[in-house]
C-alpha cells in the first residue's frame, strides 16, 4: 500500500505535535520522497513516532534509516542508508571507520560519514581517566 499525500500530511502533523521543532512541511516532503519504500502506514507511524520521541534524533531524516524503530517485517522494504563518503562499504550515519578516526582524534565528530573539508582540523582524542593518587 502506497502512502498517500493525505496520509503524509496527517502523519506529519502528528509528528509535529510530538516534536514541534520538526517542521510539518519538511516532514510531509520527507515522507513523500520515501512513501513508495514503506509497506504500510502503520509501520511508518510506529517508526516516525518512535524516532520523534528520541531526544538524540535532531532531525526527522533518520526515520527512514533501517533500525530498531521499524517493525522487523518492514526492514526488507527500506532502501539502504546512504554510504559513507570516505568508506563506501559503511553506512554514513554509523560508519565504523569514521568512529575509529573520531575516537583517535583523526576526524571531527561532525565529519561522521562525510569527507572532511580540505584543511579541516581534527580533534584530540579524549584523555584517559587518571587514577586518583593514594
Amino acid at each position: 500500500m502506497e502512502i498517500t499525500k493525505t496520509d503524509a500530511t496527517l502523519l506529519a502533523q502528528l509528528i509535529n505535535r510530538i516534536r514541534p521543532d520538526w517542521d510539518t512541511r519538511a516532514l510531509t516532503t520527507l515522507i513523500g520522497k520515501n512513501r513508495t519504500n514503506i509497506p504500510n502506514l502503520a509501520a511508518l507511524t510506529i517508526a516516525a513516532t518512535t524516532k520523534a520521541q528520541d531526544p538524540t534524533c535532531k532531525t526527522p531524516a533518520p526515520i527512514f534509516i533501517p533500525g530498531p524503530h521499524w517493525p522487523t517485517e518492514t526492514h526488507r522494504h527500506l532502501p539502504p542508508p546512504p554510504p559513507c563518503q570516505d568508506h563506501p562499504e559503511e553506512p554514513a550515519h554509523n560508519c565504523r571507520c569514521c568512529w575509529s578516526e573520531i575516537k583517535t582524534g583523526q576526524r571531527a565528530q561532525t565529519d561522521l560519514g562525510k569527507t572532511p573539508a580540505v584543511g579541516a582540523t581534527t580533534t584530540q582524542p579524549p584523555e584517559a581517566p587518571q587514577e586518583a593518587a593514594k
